[in-house]
């Protein structure tokens, strides 16, 4: 869902692929398997991101460059966006489609 709402909200400038596919593999390979499944992920020309660092580069491409700026000048902003990020992902770990139960039953 997380994918999804960010790649609308970005008009297009954003795709999101699927962890195991081709090309995830080819920029995600490194990583190791659980940190690679249990992040987001925001690869562009300026490198990768993961986790919660991925928010300002998020903002910049549902938003447009001054809020992204606006994201990493303003720390207060930038702390309560990744706050979002960790509390969304920490759901999704415990509770969601990445929890360890519903991977047992998968």
């Amino acid at each position: 869902m997380f994918a999804r709402v960010s790649e609308w909200a970005s008009r297009s400038r954003l795709r999101a692929v699927p962890y195991d596919g081709p090309e995830a593999t080819r920029e995600l390979g490194d990583l190791d398997a659980d940190f690679r499944f249990a992040n987001a992920h925001l690869v562009d020309v300026r490198g990768r991101r993961s986790g919660s660092a991925i928010m300002s580069l998020l903002v910049g491409l549902t938003l447009g460059s001054t809020g992204e700026r606006i994201v990493i000048r303003v720390p207060r902003i930038d702390r309560g966006l990744r706050w979002v990020y960790d509390q969304f992902w920490n759901l999704r770990r415990t509770r969601g489609c990445a929890s360890p139960a519903r991977l047992a039953d998968a």
